[in-house]
């Protein structure tokens, strides 16, 4: 399945952005395969149930307009304050960090937040990872599989606050595991927090922001292969591909620039434009997005 995040929707997520962490300096070392499937709450649908598929149910949510000038939005029900939410390929799942009773709680919050998968329409919910705190996640263009950030092998490092780029988690290492969360193997070995992960449409690379030398630049790696930083791309974030997996876009400095994954001139594509916006509770959904659209609304 080819990615689609928002083919039909954007997602808005209900707290500030949390970003995902990615180790530069251990990126070639893997841990070993954990089969186990994690924990799961009273509420959490049966291991059978938690596999991608399925359409909205339009009986269950309702979507609506605010105002004239705004797309018709839903509130997606039974599902806590989240973040860094993204849609799966089937176009009805969606991944992100969500408040969870059992994650390590973040300093000033009641409660830490954990990866989660959940039907738009609130139907069927799953936890990915069941102990740590999480930040971002993904879901794979073949729907198989994710891959998420978590301190669940570092608790006894400083949590830090996700949300405070000084004071940023320890430890915090990425994963990739089942779309159940079966099958997890930690890809990273690292005392750092870095910047955020995305995977190419055609599922081969990894594109994320990281510290080194201090300085945060844009690295691409291949799964299971060779990492480099892209020179001139100090200060980027919010990583996304492109369609054919060949170019990689980020915000720095203000503007939205792009690259090619395999290095090259960086070209400026357009200011970029930041509004706040007052956060909200849940996760809601807006109808009518342009298909194949990268952008995500955060915050």
């Amino acid at each position: 399945m080819a990615r689609s995040p928002l083919s039909i929707s954007f997602i808005s997520a209900s707290w500030a952005v949390a970003t995902c962490a990615l180790a530069t300096s251990a990126l070639a070392q893997a841990g070993s395969l954990e089969s186990g499937l994690p924990t799961q709450p009273p509420d959490a649908s049966p291991r059978e149930q938690r596999v991608l598929g399925g359409r909205t149910d339009y009986s269950v949510v309702t979507p609506k307009k605010a105002s004239p000038q705004e797309l018709p939005t839903w509130r997606i029900p039974n599902v806590p304050s989240s973040a860094e939410a993204y849609y799966a390929p089937d176009n009805y799942h969606v991944i992100a960090q969500t408040q969870d009773p059992d994650a390590v709680r973040t300093p000033g919050r009641n409660s830490g937040a954990l990866t989660w998968i959940f039907s738009d329409d609130g139907k069927t919910k799953w936890r990915v990872n069941d102990r740590g705190q999480d930040a971002c996640s993904y879901v794979f263009p073949d729907g198989k599989r994710v891959i998420f950030t978590s301190t669940r092998d570092h608790m006894d490092m400083p949590i830090g606050n996700w949300s405070d780029q000084n004071n940023y988690p320890q430890g915090a290492e990425l994963y990739i595991a089942d779309i159940d969360g079966g099958n997890r193997k930690r890809l990273t070995n690292n005392a750092h927090y870095d910047a955020e992960v995305s995977v190419s449409p055609d599922g081969q690379k990894l594109a994320f922001t990281a510290r080194a030398q201090g300085r945060r630049q844009l690295w691409v790696r291949q799964i299971g292969g060779a990492v480099a930083p892209l020179a001139d791309t100090e200060g980027a974030a919010f990583a996304f591909w492109s369609p054919d997996s060949h170019t990689v876009a980020f915000f720095a400095g203000g503007r939205l620039k792009k690259v090619d994954a395999g290095g090259g001139p960086v070209t400026v594509v357009a200011e970029a434009v930041t509004k706040r916006r007052r956060p909200t509770r849940g996760i809601s959904i807006s109808e009518g997005f342009p298909a194949n659209d990268p952008s995500i609304r955060r915050g």
